[in-house]
């Protein structure tokens, strides 16, 4: 079979699950809109590092592992809890700040690109529904007689994908229109994002393998 017609379905469903929303798309959502551009797009380069991680062990099939280990799913899902929450308390305590205006004064608010990139590292690695998807991925949209060549160029075009996309959301919201309007309404927004990845956090704690 031609191999084209064996990976791009899986790279069409796996465009549809990284654009909808998760953690990975509000961090990328909050880091465009207060960083600058080049410091933003090093989150995108973690989480598309954090797929790279995920896609190999769900190849390897170590994926089915962390699934099936109940204490190996469990410490995941705290640590990843743990994390959102965190992440989700930062951006809710951000509402006392003002704001910087762009471009003048953002540089001296923002993270540097190292820490841009752990963050979004961070939040792909911990969240064991990841691990989830690409077990699924793997044993049932891949099949034991998908040659090898397609599994290997998956391997390497899965996290082409959300980097890309990842990508386009922190230069989307680093528009200069869309960085004004976020500067009128920036509370609710820092409080809203805050609150979804809160809620996130809890529901991960509760989330069963």
């Amino acid at each position: 079979m031609n191999l084209t017609l064996l990976i791009l379905p899986v790279l069409g469903l796996h465009l549809l699950a990284v654009m909808s929303p998760g953690p990975n798309f509000l961090v990328s959502l909050q880091l465009g809109l207060t960083n600058p551009r080049p410091v933003s797009l090093f989150s995108a380069l973690g989480i598309a590092t954090g797929t790279l991680v995920h896609v190999t062990l769900g190849f390897l099939g170590l994926s089915a592992i962390l699934a099936h280990s109940l204490w190996l799913f469990a410490g995941l899902k705290i640590l990843g809890a743990i994390y959102l929450i965190y992440l989700g308390v930062k951006s809710l305590l951000k509402w006392r700040n003002t704001p910087p205006d762009w471009p003048a004064d953002i540089t001296a608010a923002s993270l540097n690109r190292r820490q841009a990139y752990r963050v979004g590292l961070v939040t792909c690695l911990t969240n064991p529904k990841s691990a989830i998807y690409y077990l699924a991925l793997f044993t049932s949209v891949i099949s034991i007689t998908t040659p090898l060549a397609a599994k290997l160029t998956l391997v390497l075009l899965l996290p082409l994908v959300s980097l890309g996309w990842y990508s386009i959301v922190t230069l989307l919201v680093s528009l200069p229109w869309f960085r004004a309007g976020y500067r009128r309404v920036y509370r609710g927004v820092d409080a809203a994002i805050g609150a979804l990845l809160l809620g996130l956090g809890f529901r991960l704690a509760l989330l069963r393998p």
